[in-house]
This record gives structure tokens, C-alpha cells and sequence, in this order.
């Protein structure tokens, strides 16, 4: 079983790709200089981190065979509290994972007739180009389908339902997403495209939820290793200033104030900009 402790030295997840795409200075003080976040972690991640804690939990006990009792899911939010520096987000967390129990069951981590194999799985991917290492990536949970299919579950909270039908959320979230490197990834594993499904948990008055099926051809998986080699000429880019970041308005980074100063000061630059 993998997890955290052994993603491989040197490997690219998606998180570190789109960083890296999405502002270099961010990812030269994240993964350069070792500075994960300024300032204390958001409510929003607190909340996220601890379910995802409970989900692991649950889904470890159902992995070795054993059903999942309504104890195990009391346990499972126990341990979701212990993981989270905020009162709040253990309280939040307790309770989405107690409304997911009661629409997913309790039995088998709320996975259905599927057989669990793993959670916290890292799954490598081959070398995208020769000047780093593999592309890797955790999925949240493996299982096995009644007819052998593989399934590889993204578990997500957002604070807001996502809009549209089925059809277009799924193809929406394939473009450059982190869907797309779990199943290039899972074919590496098991010789097969595996199914992703975005697992979403929505953090408003009522608990939503969405579990959104994607499935990719070999061809859409080769495209989109493809697209990440456009990375290779950033690797190794230190950003000194801030006129290499152009974020939209609106825009709210880890290092915010690191790089643009108070909302007052980055709010008048872009208005003066915009003038």
C-alpha cells in the first residue's frame, strides 16, 4: 500500500506541474526554497485535510476485507479532528463525513459492492523527458468493479455545487486536469486505462455530493503527456520579481503578500495597469 511517506524522490505530481505553470515565483519558493505556505493554513484546506483523513480511515479497514461498522465511521471522525490544528475544521469535517456516511452506507466505506484494493496509492507514470524524473500520483482510493473494471477515486471538498450536466462536468474537468494524470499513471500500474471518478463533497448548508465518472482513450492520455514537455524549458526558473506573475484579479495565491504586498497595494497596481 503507498501513501504520502513514499512518494519517490524527484517524481512530478500534478500539483507541482500546474505550480509551476501557474506562477514560477510560487514554485520556486515552494519547492526551491522549501516555503509551503505563508501564514496560517486556510479553513478550507484544514477541512478538506481532515476528511480526507476519515475517508482514508474507513477505506484502509475496508481494504483488508472487513466491513466498515457505523464505529469505525465514529473513529474514523475522531481521527479527522485529531489531524487539524482549528476546532472548526475537525467539527466541519465530522459532519460531512456523517452525511456521506448516510448517503453512501456505511458498509465498505461507502464504496458499494466494489472490492477496495488500496488507499493513498502512489502510482508512477513513465519519464515524460529525460531532464526529470516519472510523473506520479496518489489516488485516494483504488477498487475493483463486480466486472474487473479499475477505478481510481479523487475524494474533493469545494464550497460550491458544481453547475451543468454529467456530460459537460466531465469533460470540462479532462483539460489539463489531475484526472488525466492518475489514469496515464494507472495505465503504467495495471496495463489498462483505469476509470477516474472525482469524488465531490460540497461544503454548503445542505452536503452535495457528485461522483463524477471519467473516462479517457489511450489517445486523450498521450496528448496530455505530451502537453506537459511544454514545461521542460521552465524547469529549474527562478522568478526574482513579480513581473513574471500576471494572475486575474481576484486571484488569491499562498504567497500573496510575499510577492504583491497588502490587497490595497496589488489592487491599485491593477488598476492603474488597467487604465
Amino acid at each position: 500500500m503507498g501513501g504520502y511517506k513514499d512518494f519517490p524522490k524527484g517524481a512530478w505530481s500534478h500539483s507541482r506541474w500546474s505550480e509551476l505553470r501557474r506562477c514560477p515565483r510560487a514554485y520556486d519558493l515552494k519547492y526551491n526554497q522549501k516555503i509551503y505556505q505563508l501564514g496560517p493554513t486556510p479553513l478550507a484546506l484544514e477541512i478538506g485535510i481532515a476528511f480526507h483523513k476519515g475517508l482514508e480511515h474507513v477505506g484502509e479497514i475496508a481494504s483488508w476485507g472487513a466491513e466498515t461498522s457505523v464505529s469505525d465511521w465514529e473513529e474514523a471522525s475522531k481521527k479527522a479532528r485529531g489531524v487539524v490544528k482549528d476546532p472548526a475544521a475537525g467539527l466541519e469535517a465530522t459532519r460531512l463525513l456523517g452525511a456521506y456516511r448516510l448517503k453512501y452506507g456505511s458498509a465498505n466505506a461507502g464504496y458499494g459492492d466494489a472490492k477496495v484494493l488500496a488507499v493513498e496509492e502512489v502510482l508512477l507514470g513513465g519519464k515524460l523527458h529525460e531532464r526529470i524524473g516519472g510523473f506520479a500520483a496518489i489516488a485516494d482510493g483504488v477498487v475493483e468493479e463486480p466486472d474487473g473494471t479499475i477505478v481510481l477515486f479523487e475524494h474533493k471538498t469545494s464550497g460550491r455545487a458544481f453547475s451543468g450536466t454529467l456530460e459537460e462536468l466531465s469533460k470540462d474537468l479532462k483539460v489539463g486536469s489531475q484526472a488525466c494524470g492518475l489514469a496515464y499513471c494507472g495505465r503504467e500500474r495495471w496495463g489498462k486505462t483505469p476509470v477516474v471518478v472525482r469524488n465531490v463533497v460540497t461544503k454548503t448548508k445542505l452536503v452535495g455530493f457528485q461522483r463524477i465518472r471519467m473516462t479517457f482513450t489511450d489517445e486523450e492520455l498521450d496528448v496530455w503527456a505530451r502537453d506537459q514537455e511544454e514545461l521542460e524549458g521552465m524547469i529549474g526558473l527562478k522568478c526574482a520579481n513579480r513581473d513574471a506573475c500576471d494572475p486575474p484579479v481576484g486571484f488569491r495565491c499562498g504567497f500573496f503578500q510575499h510577492c504583491w504586498g497588502t490587497n490595497e497595494d496589488r489592487e491599485t497596481l491593477y488598476f492603474q495597469k488597467d487604465r
